[in-house]
């Protein structure tokens, strides 16, 4: 077998009236059609679907138009045209022939869009790494590239902003654009202009979004591709105690696509609105024909690190690569072949782990700086996958220690479509194993806001420009090494979302600020959850024994303890700048703030008081001097603990997307690594 039936495809692409293109993990391209696309009828008009393409695995994006014409994009920016020919349309057979010009290159500059969708029209969108919009169209539509080829030459047009937001976008036609926001909302827009320019008028609804539906997350849904005519298609989660292969194909319509901001924002979904399954078998993993994890989350001078690998490639490159505190190449090794076939995935795979063959061992020499390191697996056409590893220092080297939260990524890791917060699992504890890819690793610019490994990613590089050395550990390191290993460092810096750690964990973060430590918690909602690492650190167990959230707060143990904060959920979502409400505090020396100014507006991550926040509890001790201005915003503050030890908090998940956007965000914690790492 030359893919897994647990990840068979890497991506469906639908194209109007119910033909979807499937893309298996092996690069087979295969045809089917849904002959009840209009109504949501179980009927196909050719169940196993047609193989009609090879090799179609090595591209990082398939989009679809309604006349056969298709767009590749590669992971080096190429774009190639592709039209394919039904020999009898009413058939539904799917027999064709492909175009003469099919596989021409026609674009070469798409590698600055972390995201490319849309076909329709034959119009391209682009996200940029910072979140704004970008139109194409490809005019010629018969795989040449010449003048004219293309509208406005092929140079992008800025349609939009504030796409950041929805990590999963998609295209129908006429302009109609949808996206799945952050926590699962789905939203509508339709670019009403058609030729790349953006006045006024050029979208509906003055291109502010129409919510037209809920639970769109990953932890809902897996995969979506939209038809010509409103048809969506999902891929469902098994929601069992134990989840089995997600498969299930389902259908919605939404019947008003074109027309939703009218007569009031209404979206008219078909019956059933909740969606009908019609179809199994369509296991979907986007990473299948090439992915890989590393075996241990933190290694030492001495130690190896082990990348485990699966893929359907004949052969690939790998380069092990410092990513912090400055980028270097530290391995390189070319043209590892794995054999025939994808490594299976064994049941339970979500919990005990993938099971792959370890492709490369590296041994870790003394002269390796101590940051957060890559194995980047290079495949054909500029594909690219990450497996994330830290070094950890042999003895400290620097006065300030970086806790990188792993366990955060593990809890919100959702490959293989399940993550901590999945629906489904009724009752029961949650079991997630290290030993599988991550979508939580995020190396590459992704153009979506991040409370993950980008995010601290930019707080550790802004402090490597700023000449601040550090050193490197992971979760698990802290809950093996406790109060002996913290006590090494003047400073303890916490990353973007410390939200899991373990009792031996809390045990020594009270520990150090009691004996005199310094905290520097430069993100929100920070040691709320209790997690219980596995005896060999390759699993993590979320959840009480009867499936409810293991919150500390709940017994006794309030985060605020220890960061002068505790989470404030009604401020979920909820985006703005700082407020200055003590401008003579020591942290705000030297920024120009006075009482009432505002700082931070602008971040990676909307702006630096957002997403999730944190806030002293009535009759709090932490000293606070700025404050999020949105209602539940974020408060920044300095908590002095009885042995002489502090922690500051900058109490908001988008705090670091700010450090490169505010010279006043930048400037604060400036003075708090000063102050924190000072004798």
């Amino acid at each position: 077998m030359t893919f897994d039936p647990a990840q068979r495809f890497v991506r469906l692409v639908a194209a109007g009236r119910g033909i979807i293109y499937a893309v298996q993990s092996d690069g087979v391209l295969r045809w089917y059609r849904h002959a009840g696309w209009s109504t949501g009828g179980v009927s196909w008009a050719n169940g196993a679907g047609r193989e009609i393409g090879t090799d179609w695995h090595v591209f990082r994006a398939v989009l679809a138009g309604v006349d056969g014409q298709l767009y590749t994009v590669s992971g080096d920016g190429t774009v190639r045209w592709w039209r394919y020919d039904l020999t009898n349309p009413d058939a539904g057979d799917g027999e064709g022939t492909w175009h003469p010009g099919s596989g021409s290159t026609v674009h070469t500059g798409f590698d600055g869009y972390p995201r490319v969708f849309g076909g329709y029209d034959d119009v391209l969108y682009g996200v940029a790494p910072d979140g704004t919009l970008w139109w194409h169209r490809y005019l010629a539509g018969d795989g040449s590239s010449g003048p004219g080829a293309w509208a406005a030459d092929g140079v992008g047009q800025q349609i939009g902003r504030g796409f950041a937001r929805f990590p999963q976008l998609a295209a129908a036609p006429s302009g109609v654009v949808f996206g799945a926001e952050i926590a699962g909302a789905f939203s509508w827009w339709r670019y009403l202009a058609g030729d790349g320019s953006n006045g006024p008028n050029a979208w509906a609804r003055g291109g502010i979004r129409a919510d037209i539906g809920s639970g769109w997350a990953p932890e809902s849904m897996r995969e979506w591709t939209v038809g010509a005519d409103g048809e969506i298609y999902t891929i469902a989660l098994d929601t069992g105690v134990v989840p089995d292969m997600d498969h299930v194909l389902r259908w919605y319509r939404l019947l008003n696509h074109l027309t939703v901001d009218q007569g009031g924002v209404t979206a008219n979904w078909a019956h059933p609105t909740g969606g009908v399954s019609i179809g199994q078998g369509f296991t979907v993993e986007e990473t299948a024909a090439l992915q890989g994890y590393a075996e241990e989350q933190s290694v030492g001078p001495g130690d190896t690190a082990r990348v485990a690998v699966s893929t359907t490639f004949d052969s690939y490159d790998v380069r092990v690569r410092r990513l912090v505190p400055s980028p270097a190449v530290v391995r390189r090794v070319s043209t590892i072949s794995p054999g025939p076939g994808p490594g299976i995935l064994p049941p339970g795979y979500r919990s005990i782990g993938c099971g792959w063959p370890v492709a490369l061992s590296v041994p870790v020499a003394g002269a390796w700086t101590s940051g957060v390191y890559d194995f980047e697996l290079n495949g054909p056409e500029g594909l690219r996958r990450h497996a994330v590893f830290v070094v950890r220092p042999s003895a400290p080297a620097s006065d300030l220690l970086v806790v990188v939260p792993t366990y955060t990524y593990n809890a919100y890791n959702h490959w293989g479509g399940h993550d901590q917060y999945t629906d489904g699992q009724p009752g029961v504890r949650r079991v997630l194993s290290f030993r599988r890819p991550s979508t939580s690793a995020e190396v590459d610019a992704t153009g979506a806001v991040s409370h993950l490994l980008a995010s601290d990613l930019m707080l550790l590089r802004w402090l490597a420009g700023e000449g601040v050395g550090f050193d490197c550990v992971a979760d698990p390191d802290v809950h093996q090494g406790g109060t002996a290993l913290l006590g090494g460092y003047r400073a303890v810096l916490l990353c973007t979302h410390p939200e899991y750690i373990s009792d031996p964990m809390r045990t020594a973060f009270a520990e150090y600020v009691g004996s005199g430590g310094r905290l520097v918690y430069t993100g929100g909602n920070g040691f709320y959850e209790r997690v219980v690492p596995a005896p060999d650190g390759s699993s993590l167990t979320f959840r009480r024994r009867d499936g409810s959230r293991d919150i500390y707060a709940e017994d006794g143990l309030p985060e605020s303890d220890l960061l002068g904060v505790d989470f404030a959920p009604d401020g979920f979502l909820s985006f703005s700048g700082y407020r200055v409400t003590a401008p003579d505090h020591p942290f705000l020396a030297g920024t120009g703030m006075a009482a009432g100014d505002v700082f931070g507006t602008t971040s990676a991550n909307v702006a630096a008081s957002g997403w999730e926040t944190d806030r002293v509890p009535p009759g709090g001790a932490a000293d606070v001097f700025a404050e999020g201005e949105q209602p539940f915003g974020a408060q920044m503050c300095r908590l002095a603990h009885p042995g002489g030890g502090w922690t500051f908090a900058a109490a908001s998940l988008c705090f670091d997307g700010a450090l490169e956007e505010d010279p006043v965000v930048a400037r604060i914690l400036r003075n708090v690594v000063a102050a924190a790492t000072s004798p």
